[in-house]
């Protein structure tokens, strides 16, 4: 048995507590380096991704859009939140994801 294991503790228990830890765990700075990978396609639309806030198992990204940019080739949120999802799983992370449009 693992020493850092409690034997008290029901697999339910250590589901949870795992959860938790990947969740309570996400770190800016990767959410950061995954959205400039993305970042150049919207600035050739007239847009700017930033990452608005990461708080516990959410992140929301901001999409800054102004009147030079091409609204028609940006995708609507629900297809740009499973575009971020994607790029955070791709690094490990799961966790919801909202994008919130600002206008500049």
């Amino acid at each position: 048995m693992r020493a850092d294991i409690d034997e008290t503790q029901t697999q339910d228990d250590l589901e949870r507590k795992t959860v938790w830890m990947v969740m309570s765990s996400i770190d800016p700075m990767v959410v950061e380096q995954a959205l400039a990978e993305l970042k150049p396609a919207f600035e050739a639309d007239g847009a700017r991704v930033e990452v608005g806030s990461v708080a516990g198992s959410s992140v929301i990204v901001n999409v800054f859009v102004n009147d030079k940019t091409c609204r028609d080739c940006l995708l609507p949120a629900p297809q740009l939140e499973i575009l971020f999802r994607q790029a955070l799983l791709e690094r490990e992370i799961a966790c919801d994801v909202r994008v919130s449009f600002i206008e500049t």
